[in-house]
């Protein structure tokens, strides 16, 4: 079958549409015309079915803008980067101002005289404020240590939304590409529904005539009742893709581009490897940990040592005193008011800190190592899932060119058969056996494009550039 005639094929696959009315008529049609009336149908059916698709990139433009997964993701990143203005405040002075107000009351007793004993009361308004300032003047490398590993969590954070923005478009790719192949092997199958009904009724004439056995009209039905089982199936299949699909996409799959272009890769796997070891997702997460990892054994390390800062310090304190019951000054309320400033330099060695510290240190320490060994991990898995891609993307392309040529020669055969059925050379059996192998084929090559499509995004996905801005 040439190129042109096999992309019919497979438009008229995709079409979700059954045989055109005309290939039912004739009486002795055989299952072979009809196949080959519905190839040369198939340019009609593409053209009915030319109507506005969802492209690939599309839906993965709709995957990227609506998956929650990548949104959740995304936020976490946004969270993350607040790490690095918490380390910075390391540098910067902290204010904090208080006051506070109340009322007391004194009761004693006074001796005037003349009056003799008089029971007075004094009320006081106390009113107090300060404000104080401090600045750190030097911790040790705690602050640097700090900074250094907020911005390593921030790009290691980087990382694994780049990785969960892979793990997206990838899954959406697969669903994407699922729906295409079950929707095409659905249409094989119910065109193949159909030729085998006409072939049953075709049979049981010819039985009636006497040209025909009965083991011939129940092998027809056999095969006719396999064909529906298979039908079906399909068709199971092709809901549960079409739920997967509305799951990543998020929009329900109409009509979908029936054969996406093959995306742009690397001339070798050798080009992917060097890709992959400088921005594979995943490995540069494993680098990013490793340095955080080291900068908080520095940080650890700064918490044993010496600390200095210097306080500024300004207070307010003012009374205000009356005196009631029996007794006055004959005057106003009595106010009193203070005023204090006051500069500090503080400077904290710790000498003994219950081992705290020390653990600290050497926990730290051991957390490092496991992070150099997730690098070399992470470098091992990379290779790993180059060299499957690379080897799963070449074995697909070869499988197309196999399936190719499979389908071509099973096309020949059927149509040799079909029509050496016809002069009695073949028995119903035979017709039935090669319908089955073409079919067997086309849903073959249809599970190969597929396959080949998936592998190429997973190749880019293993090099690290399977992105929304690729």
């Amino acid at each position: 079958m040439s190129g042109i005639r096999r992309g019919a094929v497979w438009a008229a696959c995709l079409g979700l549409a059954a045989a055109p009315p005309a290939l039912a008529q004739g009486k002795h049609r055989t299952p072979a015309h009809a196949l080959v009336a519905a190839a040369q149908a198939a340019p009609e059916v593409a053209a009915e079915s030319a109507r506005p698709s969802m492209t690939l990139n599309e839906a993965l433009a709709i995957a990227y803008e609506t998956n929650p997964e990548l949104a959740a993701a995304q936020a976490g990143l946004r969270a993350a980067d607040e790490q690095v203005a918490q380390a910075n405040g390391g540098w910067r002075p902290t204010i904090a101002v208080g006051a506070t107000y109340g009322v007391e009351k004194y009761f004693f007793p006074i001796q005037i005289s003349g009056l003799g004993t008089v029971n007075a009361a004094v009320t006081d308004h106390p009113l107090n404020g300060q404000a104080t300032i401090t600045q750190p003047l030097f911790r040790s490398g705690r602050t640097i240590a700090e900074i250094s590993r907020a911005k390593a969590l921030v790009r290691s954070g980087r990382a694994q939304l780049t990785a969960t923005e892979q793990t997206v478009l990838l899954n959406s790719v697969t669903a994407y590409m699922n729906v295409v192949r079950d929707g095409a092997i659905v249409n094989l199958r119910q065109h193949n529904v159909e030729v085998l009904k006409r072939q049953k009724q075709s049979t049981e004439l010819e039985f009636k005539a006497g040209s025909l056995t009965r083991t011939d009209v129940a092998q027809s039905q056999a095969r006719l009742a396999t064909a529906q089982s298979d039908l079906v199936t399909a068709q199971g299949q092709l809901a549960i893709s079409r739920a997967d699909f509305l799951q990543r996409i998020g929009r329900p799959a109409e009509s979908l581009e029936a054969k996406p272009a093959l995306p742009k890769l690397p001339g070798d796997e050798d080009r992917v490897l060097a890709m992959a070891v400088k921005q594979n997702p995943a490995l540069v997460t494993a680098r990013e940990n490793e340095r955080a990892a080291n900068y908080a054994v520095d940080d650890a390390w700064g918490a044993m040592g010496p600390t200095l800062s210097v306080q500024g310090q300004y207070g307010y304190s003012q009374s205000v005193l009356n005196s009631v019951q029996g007794f006055s000054s004959g005057g106003p309320p009595q106010s009193v008011a203070e005023h204090a400033l006051a500069v500090v330099g503080q400077l904290n060695v710790p000498i003994y800190q219950a081992g705290v510290e020390e653990a600290n240190v050497r926990q730290t320490r051991e957390l490092h190592a496991q992070s150099q060994l997730n690098v070399a991990v992470a470098d091992r898995q990379v290779r790993d899932a180059v060299a499957q891609a690379w080897a799963n993307y070449e074995s697909a392309l070869g499988t197309i060119e196999s399936n190719e040529a499979t389908e071509r020669a099973d096309e020949i055969a059927f149509e040799g058969v079909s029509k050496e059925q016809q002069v009695g050379g073949r028995t119903v059996l035979d017709v039935l056996n090669a319908e089955q192998e073409l079919l067997n084929a086309q849903v073959a090559l249809v599970s190969s494009q597929r396959n080949a499509e998936v592998a190429a995004y997973s190749v880019l996905a293993a090099g690290g550039s399977l992105t929304a801005r690729t």
